[in-house]
């Protein structure tokens, strides 16, 4: 059996080996992101109907997925060109979000061992499901206020605007 390191190994360390030349890992970025959606699903199930083990399992088990989803739709992002107050709006919950995972998994550690009430680890889950929520419907939404950018030559790197306007020989600043 191979271990979670060997696993790891095997997996591209690049946004650009998930796609082929060019393109952007659009179905790993949505089978994440589909994937998180039906675990939090499950966690949420699994918790008002008591099942304590299941439910922990699954939520360590959300972490990860939540965090490859947040790591393929950034990867989606460097395809994109987004108009500056909806990304914003959108960043302002994702990133919010992305903090909050740990404190909903620290504050069900804390109640698992009696030192948190069920209430308040409850409302801080609901809390980071609601960031979650307008998450995604501001991640979709920028798609329909965003431009593609054109399609890059093979074997070319992505180079932030902010640094190529600064790039030796490029007339910047």
């Amino acid at each position: 059996m191979c271990s979670a390191q060997d696993q790891l190994a095997v997996l591209p360390a690049e946004p650009s080996q998930w796609a082929p030349e060019g393109e952007a890992p659009y179905v790993w970025m949505l089978t994440f992101l589909g994937l998180t959606v039906l675990f939090l699903v499950l966690d949420v199930v699994t918790a008002f109907k008591g099942k304590r083990k299941v439910h922990i399992t699954l939520a360590l088990c959300t972490v990860p997925i939540f965090l490859a989803a947040i790591y393929f739709a950034d990867s989606v992002g460097e395809y994109w060109n987004f108009e500056e107050p909806w990304l914003t709006v959108h960043l302002s919950f994702a990133i919010t979000g992305f903090f909050m995972v740990f404190i909903v998994v620290g504050s069900g550690a804390l109640h698992t061992f009696k030192k948190l009430p069920l209430v308040v680890h409850r409302s801080i889950a609901f809390v980071f499901l609601g960031l979650v929520l307008f998450a995604i419907v501001t991640g979709i939404t920028i798609f329909f206020h965003g431009e593609k950018k054109a399609p890059r030559p093979p074997g070319a790197t992505f180079v932030p605007a902010e640094a190529s306007h600064n790039a030796p020989g490029s007339g910047g600043k």
